[in-house]
């Protein structure tokens, strides 16, 4: 696998979600923010943000960012790592579980952070509710999700994008953003299954994927595999379980 900095990223549109996501991962990453409207491309390429939003601009004239925007979408989708969209060998498009756990994660705790009065609030909170449905909508029987969350290939229980779903059901939940009748349910299945598949009587926690960027990484992935690191499945499991935990005191 290359080297975690050498990640080539490319990122379409550049309002609040794309600037935003451009701007964090140009600390780590080349970035490149791919826009149809030239003023816009130009003003970042000056370092200006072509939005009104405290933390975008302190990034951008604070921060050593690799970040360039262009028009030439085809050229930033050819250098970069993935050119969307990206698809399992069985021709599903490939949302990687932990990844998209990552995000749903984040979403969780940047509503927290902006609170309802923020101007973005409302925008974000139609991302959780989306995401919500479509997580809901392809967990497994047995109430974990497969690595590449739609596809057949890689097919199996992975523990940390589970978790990290659970997280994010557990507290939307609490919070009254989406129905308990309907999403309880896939909740308690998430728990059950990390608790029944995933965890040892020793505490080990069984299919942990490995450190990667996509679905075929750290494989394989199995009840007795040990990844490569430690702190992602037990920071995943707890975060998960806590929520769940909380969840529970309110019945």
């Amino acid at each position: 696998m290359r080297e975690f900095k050498d990640i080539k990223v490319a990122v379409a549109g550049t309002g609040y979600v794309g600037l935003s996501i451009a701007t964090l991962l140009a600390q780590h990453h080349h970035v490149t923010a791919v826009d149809v409207i030239p003023e816009k491309v130009e003003k970042l390429n000056n370092r200006i943000s072509p939005i009104q939003d405290e933390y975008i601009e302190k990034y951008l004239t604070e921060k050593q960012l690799d970040l360039t925007a262009t028009l030439d979408g085809e050229a930033a989708y050819r250098d970069a790592d993935f050119v969307p969209p990206y698809r399992e060998p069985d021709g599903q498009e490939c949302y990687w579980s932990r990844g998209n756990g990552w995000v749903y994660a984040a979403l969780v705790r940047t509503l927290q952070t902006v609170g309802k009065r923020h101007k973005y609030y409302k925008e974000l909170k139609a991302d959780f509710l989306t995401m919500t449905r479509a997580i809901a909508a392809c967990q497994r029987q047995d109430g974990l999700w497969n690595v590449s969350m739609t596809s057949t290939h890689y097919a199996g229980p992975e523990l940390t994008g589970t978790a990290l779903f659970l997280y994010g059901l557990s507290w939307g939940i609490s919070q009254g953003l989406i129905k308990a009748k309907t999403y309880r349910p896939v909740a308690d299945r998430a728990w059950q299954g990390m608790e029944r598949i995933c965890l040892h009587p020793d505490g080990f926690l069984g299919y942990v994927q490995g450190t990667g960027k996509q679905p075929s990484d750290g494989q394989p992935v199995s009840y007795t595999s040990v990844p490569d690191f430690e702190d992602f499945g037990t920071g995943c499991f707890l975060l998960g379980a806590t929520e769940y935990y909380k969840l529970l005191g309110k019945r």
